[in-house]
């Protein structure tokens, strides 16, 4: 505890750093710096004078918001803006939260317009993760059904259909467009949502039918990429059968087994997430999981993560085993510079490590995750889709 402590403080000097050192703050929840002022909010229930410094820095973020590009996304837009500040109302934080996003509304519900056109279907970047802003305005206000009820539309239209089996062809950056069976980017966290508008009062029992018709077809199209679990030594691949040679997939929050059995949890395949859970759970091999640095989004403070709430929801050895090895790991890869503490990333464009920024690479989203490790709840979880915000 002790250890995790002085680690926690080293943090908290590097993140105040950068944010006042750094000339237009962004408003990015996982990727930038909304991320990291977050933070400091948590922090501060260590060490109190940190609430002053994050409130400082949110005044610095807002007024900064006039001089930079509207964005809608959940990563990095208005949405998880939203998302944000709402934890932090529900957290005392802050009041009046839900008047002030209230004028977020019209943009975003223009920006899934957007991504419809444009096919953005995607978590991180696109209309899935929009659609997590509209179940938080739902539970808080009321508002949000329609537009949630569009995108279950336009999946409804999109997919592809074969022998029962439903997918949608995404995107990639310039690549061409594949299936992606991933939680940050495709399947998973599509089936988490529609999970999740699943269970809303309001629908219809037509609106429920649909739902559920989109998420078996798509848990079936889940189960379609299941691979030989002794040949590869993970349950299913990278992106998907489809679209890429079958090979094992790493171990991480943003691709492979772990986020793909988050989905069959939520779907309540509930036998088949705990197997893969569990198999993962043994996956201790840092190399050959491809687990190179501490980061959220791809480290070992992301598999911290995931067991620590597995162990949680599910208690067992094996999970509490398997969170004490991933919280070890993630400690040993602290780095100290001048006194104050960061936790550098593998950039996937060079294979260099570099400082990150925000949540999902950035020092202060291994920070969130060890404030939870003693004891000082964040809302880590729900940003990574694996507590509900409901």
């Amino acid at each position: 505890m002790k250890e995790i402590e002085d680690i926690l403080e080293g943090v908290a000097k590097t993140v105040r750093q950068k944010l006042e050192t750094t000339a237009t703050l962004n408003y990015s929840l996982l990727g930038g710096n909304f991320g990291e002022i977050l933070f400091l909010y948590y922090y501060s229930r260590v060490n109190h004078d940190y609430l002053a410094i994050a409130e400082q820095q949110t005044d610095r973020m807002f007024a900064d918001m006039s001089r930079i590009m509207s964005i809608a996304s959940y990563c990095n837009g208005l949405a998880g803006l939203a998302i944000g500040l709402n934890e932090l109302q529900r957290d005392g934080f802050m009041q009046g939260i839900d008047d002030a996003i209230e004028v977020f509304d019209d943009a975003i519900e223009t920006q899934q317009q957007e991504d419809f056109r444009s096919n953005r279907h995607d978590f991180l970047h696109g209309f899935i993760g929009l659609g997590f802003y509209w179940l938080m305005r739902y539970r808080n206000s009321g508002v949000g059904i329609k537009p949630l009820m569009e995108i279950v539309e336009y999946l409804s239209t999109t997919c592809n259909e074969v022998d029962e089996m439903l997918r949608w062809l995404l995107p990639e950056g310039k690549r061409d467009s594949r299936y992606n069976i991933s939680l940050s980017h495709g399947l998973s966290s599509t089936i988490i949502l529609l999970t999740r508008i699943d269970l809303l009062s309001t629908l219809t029992k037509h609106e429920h039918a649909e739902i559920e018709r989109l998420v078996s077809g798509a848990v079936s199209y889940l189960n379609y990429n299941r691979l030989d679990l002794n040949r590869f030594g993970s349950w299913f691949p990278m992106s998907s059968i489809d679209t890429a040679n079958p090979a094992k997939s790493r171990l991480a929050w943003c691709y492979g087994d772990l986020g793909v059995a988050q989905a069959l949890l939520s779907a309540n395949r509930i036998g088949l997430a705990l197997d893969v859970f569990q198999h993962s759970a043994l996956r201790r091999d840092l190399i050959e999981n491809r687990v190179y640095d501490a980061t959220i989004c791809h480290g070992t403070a992301g598999l911290g993560t995931f067991f620590d709430y597995l162990a949680h929801c599910h208690p067992s050895k094996l999970f509490l085993d398997a969170a004490d090895y991933w919280r070890n790991q993630t400690l040993r890869k602290v780095e100290y510079v001048n006194g104050n503490a960061q936790f550098r990333h593998m950039s996937g464009l060079n294979g260099k490590f570099e400082e990150g920024h925000g949540i999902l690479v950035g020092t202060a989203g291994v920070g969130l995750y060890l404030l939870d490790c003693i004891g000082i709840k964040t809302p880590l979880n729900r940003f990574l889709l694996l507590e509900p915000y409901e």
